[in-house]
């Protein structure tokens, strides 16, 4: 079988022209838009803005928490058929998420203990005032994914005990919530009976 010169020359200069028409679409630059692309915000530096408040009313205390953080209570009351001792509310980008314990007397806030498996204690300061007590601690994941801080306020002649906290995966986040965890905190109402 002979092929002839021509058809050979004739087919490679296909492949070149081919070849070449190829690069020539790749280099050329891509259509050029009047769109802009903004960069993307990580959720700590977006400044959290909503004042709007909802109530959660446990067993024995009601709290004020911003509208549009996720209610997790937790234990159930230890002296109540109904209503919880404590809860857990959530920030909606889940950076932060505020803590209350506020059983009717004294009580232990199981919920929060340290768990040594994957935590450690970062801090724990006692405060002796004249009419309470107050325990501040703040416990740290050993990943460093997060830390949790807690006031823990005992009345010792009244037989009262509540704690207050915030969990927060960043000293930024912690800043961006922080307004709003001084109203959670403040807005604490208790009951005895």
């Amino acid at each position: 079988m002979r092929i002839s010169y021509h058809l050979i020359l004739q087919g490679v200069s296909l492949l070149c022209m081919a070849l070449i028409s190829c690069k020539e679409v790749r280099d050329q630059p891509g259509k050029q838009t009047n769109r802009v692309v903004a960069p993307q915000r990580k959720p700590e530096s977006i400044p959290y803005t909503n004042t709007n408040i909802r109530s959660y009313v446990g067993a024995w205390f009601t709290i004020h928490y911003p509208s549009d953080f996720i209610v997790h209570p937790s234990m159930p009351s230890s002296t109540s058929a109904d209503g919880f001792d404590s809860a857990r509310f959530t920030s909606p980008d889940g950076l932060v998420e505020f803590y209350v314990f506020s059983p009717q007397w004294d009580g232990q806030a199981y919920d929060i203990e340290l768990k040594p498996e994957s935590e450690y204690l970062f801090d724990k300061e006692l405060r002796n005032l004249r009419d309470k007590t107050e325990i501040l601690f703040t416990i740290a994941a050993k990943d460093g994914s997060y830390k949790r801080s807690y006031r823990e306020t005992i009345i010792p002649n009244s037989n009262v005990r509540w704690v207050l906290g915030i969990k927060y995966k960043s000293q930024i986040a912690y800043q961006k919530y922080q307004n709003a965890f001084v109203r959670f905190k403040k807005s604490l109402k208790q009951y005895a009976d």
